[in-house]
């Protein structure tokens, strides 16, 4: 059966629920007041909301005051001007017009309440022996797949591609429109906490390198809270926090003979640079062996920076360090000659303290790095008492 679609007629009003890029918005819908013009065109701008009575009149009062707080807030876009739309609405204010049945979707249906709890869980799917497609995907109580989130902008009426034949059925799209509550067609369903960042479930979607899947699991998971991990064959694992290492890594020697030394915080299988450039505070890992993928929250070190710093100013060379050791976004930059000498004094303690990374750079000042060797040998006729 079609859904009806409503169209608001004279005093009467209603609210149009949708996401605009990384925003929701919520639209007035009915007869407002002429404002002037702006640009040649006829503008409108909300009616009294004491014309109206009961839950319309608390409902429009509330958006008009929200309406008027967002004044305050700096417009990237130019699109906070239009007096109609109201951005990135109070969650409140869209579960009392659902339940007072004056809220819309885009294509003008009105919007229902779909009862019981759901929740977003990340779908892992082999595409190939060398990559996997991720998605996330909207589950109901009984843990069924009921639909599967797409960016309301790049839905497409397309067939699906012969790629993607044989693979998993296909869903109704569904968008996120508060860290709680997602849409998809004219149901409004409960979900799981989100988070802040809840609005980036519209670029979860991905066909990557099966050896980039731990990083970029880590990256979603330190993203959006709340989440659920499925892949066929595969147990997921919520293991205890891991330890970041304060780490050094040399970046290179410049053509003037300067060290580039970056102080960073590490973690094992994953590039040097991962835990600074990305905010992440979870860790996947993958273990092939028992088909396992383990989630862990990460315990950062104090800062590495902070310790560098302390041990170039040991032995109250302070003045030496001022002139020779200058720093720009994270990174030391360190004359050739002080270089040299602080290496050599301090290799043993650097080792110590910090995780040496990309220490090929240091062959410039004969210093060479191995991994230590075990030679292992055992007798024969051991006694067994």
């Amino acid at each position: 059966m079609t859904e009806r679609k409503h169209k608001t007629t004279g005093d009467d009003f209603r609210f149009v629920l949708d996401r605009e890029g990384t925003r929701t918005s919520l639209h007035f819908q009915g007869q407002g007041r002429t404002a002037g013009k702006t640009g040649g065109r006829l503008c409108s701008s909300l009616p009294d909301f004491r014309r109206f009575t009961g839950v319309r009149r608390e409902l429009l009062r509330e958006f008009i005051a929200h309406k008027k707080d967002s004044e305050y807030s700096y417009d990237f876009d130019g699109n906070a001007s239009d007096t109609l739309v109201l951005f990135n609405p109070d969650e409140r204010l869209i579960r009392a017009s659902l339940e007072a049945g004056l809220l819309l979707n885009r294509q003008g249906e009105i919007l229902l309440r779909s009862e019981g709890s759901f929740r977003c869980a990340l779908l892992v799917e082999d595409f190939s022996d060398d990559s996997v497609d991720v998605s996330i995907v909207l589950k109901d109580e009984d843990d069924s797949t009921i639909a599967s989130g797409r960016s309301p902008t790049l839905v497409k009426a397309s067939a699906p591609s012969s790629t993607d034949s044989g693979r998993s059925a296909v869903f109704p799209p569904f968008f996120t429109v508060s860290q709680s509550l997602a849409i998809s067609g004219n149901k409004v369903f409960q979900i799981n906490d989100l988070g802040l960042n809840w609005s980036d479930t519209d670029r979860v979607h991905a066909r990557l390198r099966r050896d980039d899947l731990p990083a970029f699991l880590s990256l979603l998971f330190s993203t959006l809270s709340n989440l659920e991990l499925v892949y066929e064959g595969w147990q997921v694992r919520r293991a205890k926090p891991t330890s970041a290492l304060p780490a050094l890594l040399f970046m290179e020697v410049d053509e003037y003979e300067y060290l580039h030394v970056r102080p960073v915080s590490f973690i094992g299988g994953f590039s040097p640079l991962f835990l600074e450039n990305e905010s992440i505070i979870s860790v996947v890992r993958m273990d092939e062996s028992q088909r396992a993928l383990d989630i862990s929250e990460i315990v950062f070190p104090e800062d590495p920076e902070d310790d560098f710093r302390e041990l170039l100013n040991r032995g109250g060379n302070k003045e030496a360090v001022k002139k020779s050791v200058h720093e720009e976004n994270g990174r030391f930059i360190i004359a050739p000659d002080f270089a040299g000498v602080f290496l050599e004094k301090n290799i043993v303690e650097l080792v110590r303290r910090f995780t040496l990374l990309e220490t090929q750079v240091l062959n410039r000042y004969g210093l060479k790095f191995s991994k230590p060797r075990v030679r292992l040998s055992m007798g024969k006729g051991i006694d067994y008492l």
